[in-house]
C-alpha cells in the first residue's frame, strides 16, 4: 500500500470511511504508529463488522492509545464474538495500566480458555511481582495444552510490546 510507504496519514484516515478498505486502513495506521489517528479509530470499535472491530482494537493497542482503554475493556467483556473479545483484551494488555491489571485478575478463572490464557500471559507480561506469582500458580494447575497456549500468547505479547 503506497499510503503506508509514504506515511500518508490523511489518506489513511479518509480511507476509514470506505467500507471496503476500513480494516486495512486501521491496521496500517497502527503499523505506522499514527497516534494522531486515534480519535478516528475509536468509533470503529462500534462497527457492525467484526473484522473492523478487530482491526481497530489491534491498531489502538499498537498505538498504546489510553483513550481507547475503557471501550476496549468493554469489548473484551461484552462483545458477542469470542475472537473480538480476545483481540480487545490483547490490545488492552498492550496498552497496560492498573485498570487492565485489575481486569486481568478477574479473568484468570474465565471459563473461556483463550481469555484465561490471555489473562495469565498478560499478568506475566505486566510484571507485578505479586501478580506474576499468582499467575504462575494458576498456570501450574492448567493442563499441558492450556500451558502451551499461555506460552504462545506470552510470546505474541512480547513481540508486540517490545
Amino acid at each position: 500500500m503506497r499510503a503506508r510507504a509514504d506515511r500518508d496519514v490523511d489518506y489513511l484516515v479518509a480511507s476509514l470511511r470506505d467500507p471496503e478498505f476500513r480494516d486495512l486502513a486501521a491496521t496500517t495506521l497502527g503499523q505506522i504508529g499514527a497516534r494522531e489517528a486515534t480519535p478516528t479509530l475509536l468509533p470503529l470499535l462500534d462497527a457492525s463488522d467484526q473484522f473492523i472491530r478487530i482491526a481497530a482494537a489491534r491498531a489502538l493497542g499498537r498505538l498504546r492509545a489510553v483513550q481507547g482503554l475503557p471501550r476496549l475493556l468493554e469489548l473484551a467483556e461484552a462483545d458477542p464474538l469470542p475472537v473480538v473479545r480476545s483481540w480487545a483484551l490483547f490490545a488492552a494488555v498492550m496498552i497496560g495500566g492498573d485498570t487492565v491489571r485489575t481486569r486481568l485478575l478477574t479473568l484468570i478463572d474465565s471459563p473461556e480458555p483463550s481469555t484465561r490464557a490471555l489473562a495469565l500471559a498478560g499478568l506475566l507480561r505486566l510484571g507485578d511481582p505479586i501478580d506474576v506469582a499468582d499467575a504462575r500458580q494458576h498456570v501450574r494447575r492448567l493442563g499441558w495444552r492450556q500451558r502451551r497456549e499461555v506460552r504462545r500468547v506470552g510470546r505474541k505479547l512480547a513481540q508486540r510490546t517490545s
